[in-house]
Parts: C-alpha cells; sequence; structure tokens
C-alpha cells in the first residue's frame, strides 16, 4: 500500500505551489478587485448630482431588464416549441390510437360473439325446460312454477 506523503511535504511540492498561485490569481484577485471597484462605484455615486444618478439609474435598470428579458424569451421559445411539437407528435399518435381502438373494438366483437356462441346451448336447454314446464302446467291444469330470470346489468 501507498502512504500519503505528510502535509509539509505536499506544501514544498512544485505542484502544490502552482495550485496556490493560480487560486490566489484566478480566485482571490479577481474577489478583492470587484469589492474594491463596488467601493469606490458607491463613493463616486454618493457625492453626484442627482441628474448623474438619474442617468445611471436608467442605466442599471437597463442592465437589470435585458438578460430578464433575454432569459424570458429563451424560455417562451423552449415553450412555444413544445406546444408545436406535442401538437404535431398528438396529430401522429392520433391516427395510430384510433387504428389500435379499431382493432381492440373487432376483438371485443369477436369475444361478444365467441362468449354468446359458448352461452348459447345452456340458454336452449333452460327455454326448452321452460316451455316445457309451462306446457306441462298449462296441461296438467296446476298452477304456474315460478321460473327464475336471469337480469343482465345493461344488455
Amino acid at each position: 500500500m501507498t502512504e500519503k506523503p505528510e502535509i509539509s511535504q505536499r506544501k514544498k511540492s512544485v505542484s502544490f505551489r502552482k495550485y496556490r498561485r493560480q487560486s490566489f490569481l484566478q480566485i482571490y484577485l479577481p474577489l478583492v478587485f470587484s469589492i474594491l471597484a463596488a467601493i469606490v462605484f458607491i463613493i463616486l455615486v454618493g457625492f453626484a448630482r442627482p441628474e448623474v444618478i438619474s442617468v445611471w439609474s436608467g442605466v442599471s435598470l437597463i442592465f437589470l431588464i435585458v438578460p430578464t428579458l433575454v432569459i424570458g424569451l429563451i424560455v417562451l421559445l423552449i415553450l412555444g416549441f413544445g406546444v408545436y411539437g406535442l401538437g404535431r407528435v398528438l396529430s401522429i399518435i392520433h391516427l395510430y390510437f384510433s387504428q389500435l381502438q379499431e382493432a381492440f373494438g373487432n376483438l371485443e366483437l369477436k369475444i361478444r360473439k365467441a362468449s354468446d356462441g359458448a352461452v348459447k346451448p345452456f340458454i336452449r336447454i333452460r327455454g326448452a325446460s321452460a316451455g316445457l314446464r309451462a306446457g306441462m302446467t298449462r296441461f296438467s291444469g296446476r298452477e304456474k312454477p315460478k321460473i327464475q330470470t336471469i337480469e343482465r346489468n345493461g344488455n
């Protein structure tokens, strides 16, 4: 197993010194200059005449509105293309889903026909037995027997 070098050895290495120099030049130095520039700008605005402040307030307002406007336009374009794309996709999907709906309608008719064919013998037997009972009752003179009926929901 390789061991990590001690911290003091890492601080003495060339790459670590290069890293420290780059982090100072790329992070801390621009940060310090930005803070100093903001302080100088605040002081200059504080001593400026009201007309100059009005001009700078207009300029700063433009700098606040333009990025917001650009981002809003980008969002609007994305939304518009999304709506257009969904419209196109839905028109394409409609064709396939209508074909699929028709196929399932045909399948429903075939299943209904097969189930009706499977039940038809039982219905004929029950109808024939009910007819025989009714005929026997009529000829024998007894009162009518109660026949159970099957109620179908919706059909």
